[in-house]
């Protein structure tokens, strides 16, 4: 019983108790035991203070990755928005929806071009009238493109029901071949004759099968 002459309560008692019971187990512990446990106790509390600087430093790095991984994908889309130039492959066209064309010279030995209402292109936007019949001609020039024997192909995008024009600056004949599903199996083709300097106009629908204007 405590000196106030109050008994004390089953919660007093316990901690009490467990006190008591573990200065009597410290005191009983041999010279040995004691230094261990106190190295013990040492090395523990020595060892929080890293615990927050451990913390900080993984979720840094964390962040970092993130970050770098946004960019990845912000320059990824950026190149993809921005297609200042004819595209090497049907995965470079700037929309997902876009059709693929392919352009292949087979007769004649090289070929100076333009095209107007591409989705890609290296030029502002064209300005063309759109012939009676064929669908509305709006998008990009490519500037000049040259096709020969030794390079006788070239890519270009086009949106789906929509028309474009493809001029010749080249004299003499010259014979193409053009298909806007160059991704797809089996692609609808068509052949185009050039007997000199001149424009001809096309569009492709909704499947991107491509047929010229009248």
């Amino acid at each position: 019983m405590p000196a106030s002459g109050k008994p004390l309560s089953s919660k007093t008692k316990v901690q009490a108790n467990f006190k008591h019971n573990t200065l009597s187990t410290h005191h009983n512990l041999t010279p040995r035991t004691k230094a261990i446990y106190s190295s013990l106790n040492f090395s523990f509390m020595k060892n929080l203070i890293y615990i927050p600087i451990f913390i900080s430093v993984l979720f840094s790095f964390l962040y970092t990755g993130c970050e770098n991984a946004d960019m990845h994908k912000s320059s990824i889309e950026d190149t993809r928005k921005i297609t200042n130039r004819h595209v090497n492959d049907c995965d470079e066209c700037p929309n997902m929806d876009d059709c693929c064309c392919t352009l292949t010279l087979i007769f004649g030995d090289e070929i100076m071009f333009q095209t107007c209402g591409t989705t890609d292109g290296d030029a502002a936007t064209c300005d063309t009238e759109t012939p009676m019949g064929c669908e509305t001609i709006s998008g990009k020039w490519n500037s000049t493109h040259t096709l020969s024997n030794t390079e006788p192909t070239v890519h270009f995008c086009m949106a789906e029901i929509s028309g474009f024009l493809l001029k010749s600056l080249t004299a003499g004949t010259l014979i193409l071949t053009l298909t806007c599903q160059t991704d797809q199996t089996n692609p609808q083709t068509i052949q185009i004759t050039f007997t000199g300097p001149g424009s001809k106009y096309f569009e492709v629908n909704g499947d991107c099968v491509v047929t010229e204007c009248p």
